[in-house]
């Protein structure tokens, strides 16, 4: 006795005749793919409560700004610095540098 391995796939055809019509059957049978494997969310970083100092951001002059002694851009490429404004109650606002 041997033993015939079973395919994943079967292509299975029955015909059957009689006296008007011919009739012709076919059934695929395949085996159910295992769910694909997801990949862990990546790592959040973790946040600090110390705030990076802003450097090179596109600011107006006179602008609020956060923290102190950051470092800006301005609209025509000036430098502009954050720094207390004595005339807005010291006030941290984007001043050129």
């Amino acid at each position: 006795m041997s033993i015939v391995p079973t395919p994943d796939v079967a292509d299975i055809s029955v015909k059957t005749t009689s006296s008007s019509t011919t009739t012709t059957a076919t059934t695929k049978t395949t085996q159910p793919k295992p769910p694909p494997v997801q990949q862990p969310p990546a790592a959040t970083q973790p946040t600090t409560s110390e705030t990076p100092p802003q450097q090179g951001l596109l600011v107006n002059e006179g602008a609020r700004c956060d923290p102190e002694s950051a470092t800006g851009i301005g609209l025509l490429g000036e430098k502009l610095v954050c720094r207390k404004d004595p005339q807005r109650g010291d006030r941290l606002r984007w001043q050129k540098a």
